[in-house]
């Protein structure tokens, strides 16, 4: 193997994360012996058959795309990510899609089996993500590429993706889908309509009937459902608060229920993250005594409410019946 063959595989390799297919080498000029050597002497790493990860030492955990392109150029030219691992991809929240596989679409719909390859490496074979080639064909003309990947369009993902999930991830990921505005509601029921036999397709046409681009995380969209559930809607999201003396927005509450009251109730829904630092928390609670002085009333919830309906429920119906 020449100096020049092996970097115009490392230059290739540089433009798909770092990746490159036994077939993309040797056309390059790269052997498979003495590709054979470069992994012996751990200039490469074999991810998943046929597939070689360059400099492997300067990685001590794939990220979610190396792993994604690994699958895809295992699968060939015409895969694609479907279901969870495309809407990861595209961007869409919903808390029950996981790492833990990587789904993978084809023109026909069949699997080309590919493991991870068990054998030393800078990580451990049993920590990687399992990759399932789902067994419906996913025509060519319906991916799209994000960010250099081959993805299949928002418009099957988001369908593919919620009939997987529980009913409140399912309804956060048509959320996502409407306030990232890659579907519009109109496309949104359109895509569910097309969906007609699928299992869980009428859950789903209920849940895209309730489906809000307002709402701007998973929990807002599971604290919504659960009280959608308890017959005690709220009456709008992304309620603004302003003071009534310099007309100054003040606040924005999540949740908001008017109903003839003197005082308007918001709920505000605390992410898993972002409000548990120190500084969120002096905000969050500067945030509170405005809305309290400007004559709100507020409920909060935190992330572990949303799976606790029946808490939820008595929250929200004792403060509007104060």
């Amino acid at each position: 193997m020449t100096n020049e063959a092996w970097r115009l595989a490392r230059e290739r390799a540089a433009r798909q994360d770092w990746l490159i297919t036994a077939e993309q080498a040797y056309a390059l000029g790269v052997l498979p012996s003495e590709m054979a050597s470069r992994l012996r002497s751990r200039e490469c790493h074999a991810l998943l058959r046929g597939v070689y990860l360059c400099d492997p030492d300067l990685v001590s955990e794939p990220p979610a795309r190396m792993l994604w392109r690994a699958a895809l150029l295992a699968h060939g030219d015409d895969a694609c990510l479907v279901a969870g691992s495309a809407a990861r991809a595209l961007g869409l929240q919903g808390s029950a899609m996981t790492e833990q596989v990587i789904e993978i679409g084809r023109p026909d719909g069949r699997s080309r089996s590919k493991r991870w390859v068990d054998a030393p490496g800078p990580f451990g074979h049993d920590a990687m993500p399992e990759v399932v080639v789902r067994q419906f064909a996913v025509p060519v003309e319906q991916t799209t590429r994000v960010d250099g990947l081959a993805v299949r369009e928002a418009f099957y993902t988001v369908v593919d993706a919620a009939l997987d999930l529980d009913r409140a991830s399912a309804l956060c990921v048509l959320d996502s889908a409407l306030q990232l505005t890659l579907l519009s509601p109109e496309q949104l029921m359109a895509a569910v309509a097309l969906a007609k036999g699928r299992p869980g397709v009428q859950r789903l046409r209920k849940l895209a009937e309730l489906a809000d681009g307002r709402a701007e995380s998973p929990l807002e969209s599971r604290i919504r459902l659960i009280c959608i559930d308890g017959s005690v809607p709220p009456d709008d999201l992304q309620y603004p608060v302003y003071d009534d003396r310099r007309r100054r927005l003040i606040a924005v509450g999540d949740l908001g229920w008017h109903r003839g009251r003197a005082r308007p109730l918001l709920a505000e829904a605390d992410g898993k993250e972002p409000h548990e630092r120190p500084a969120a928390v002096f905000r969050d609670r500067g945030r509170g005594n405005l809305l309290v002085v400007e004559r709100c009333d507020t409920v909060r919830f935190v992330w572990a409410d949303s799976f606790r309906p029946t808490y939820v429920l008595y929250v929200v119906r004792s403060a509007l019946a104060a």
